[in-house]
């Protein structure tokens, strides 16, 4: 049952990523198309700057998905990083991101950051709720195609959601 939420984010990604790639909760941490020897926050500013993008202050800087995993499926964490990476391939082939797999919990989940400004042409991502739904079927899709369990997202659910944008 792969859960898949995430948040557009106005601030600068710093602390979140900072947060996501902890050592003390991230078992695993991988990166498309940045530097790992170099500083993630600062490479995602230069791609905004050199496409003129996301220079303001309400501008949308970069968004935060979280992939959570049921405990009930057992996944270990490079099995839930690999899917995760998979679906990042899919959804984000042009932009920068960093995947962090987060053991810290009960379950098993990894974090997403990716960078709002594509590298290849510039162009900012933009989810509408329809958008947004194609990825939780992505998800969904994958999990599938490798046994895991899927989550029905469609269906009104009793437990309260959460705000990912809040903790950060």
């Amino acid at each position: 049952m792969p859960l898949f939420k995430g948040c557009g984010c106005k601030a600068k990604p710093a602390k979140a990523i900072d947060y996501i790639t902890d050592e003390k909760k991230a078992a695993i941490v991988t990166s498309y198309a940045l530097d790992d020897n170099r500083n993630y926050a600062r490479q995602f500013a230069e791609t905004a700057q050199l496409f003129h993008k996301a220079q303001r202050y309400d501008s949308r800087k970069y968004y935060h998905f979280k992939h959570s995993f049921d405990p009930k499926d057992n996944i270990s964490p490079a099995e839930a990083h690999r899917l995760t990476e998979e679906l990042a391939q899919q959804a984000f082939p042009d932009n920068e991101y960093i995947i962090a797999t987060h053991t810290d919990k009960h379950h098993v989940h990894c974090h997403i950051i990716v960078n709002s400004v594509s590298f290849v042409n510039g162009k900012m991502l933009h989810y509408s709720n329809s958008d947004y739904a194609k990825l939780k079927d992505l998800s969904n899709e994958i999990a599938a195609k490798y046994g895991y369990s899927t989550l029905d997202f469609r269906k009104p659910s009793r437990q309260t959601e959460f705000n990912l944008c809040e903790f950060l």
